[in-house]
């Protein structure tokens, strides 16, 4: 979601959907700028009754565990997008270090 507003300096409020359900879990606001989300719950392939996810690490081969998804507020759509499918990928300490050094992005972890 990109949002593009130089008129009135009024905020859209974006709902974040929840992994589980069809509800929101969190509202946020932004002015100018972008929301990306990346997640397991839409994207997914089934094998056996089994789903994978379709975000797999290059390095590893292994698809993303333990987050459902990652939602980054950020200047823009490219930024956000790619820094969300990326920390979907990272362990938590490799998140909490990206996101220190990373503060012009805010980022929301459903686990």
């Amino acid at each position: 979601m990109i949002a593009l507003n130089e008129i009135d300096s009024r905020y859209f409020k974006i709902g974040i959907r929840s992994p589980d359900r069809d509800s929101v879990v969190r509202v946020d606001s932004i002015l100018n700028g972008s929301i990306s989300t990346s997640g397991v719950y839409f994207r997914y392939y089934e094998i056996k009754g089994k789903k994978y996810c379709h975000i797999i690490n290059p390095l590893t081969g292994i698809e993303s565990e333990g987050i459902r998804s990652v939602t980054v507020k950020a200047n823009t759509g490219a930024v956000g997008d790619a820094y969300s499918t990326a920390i979907m990928l990272m362990n938590e300490n490799e998140r909490e270090a990206f996101l220190k050094m990373h503060k012009e992005i805010t980022a929301y972890i459903q686990k």
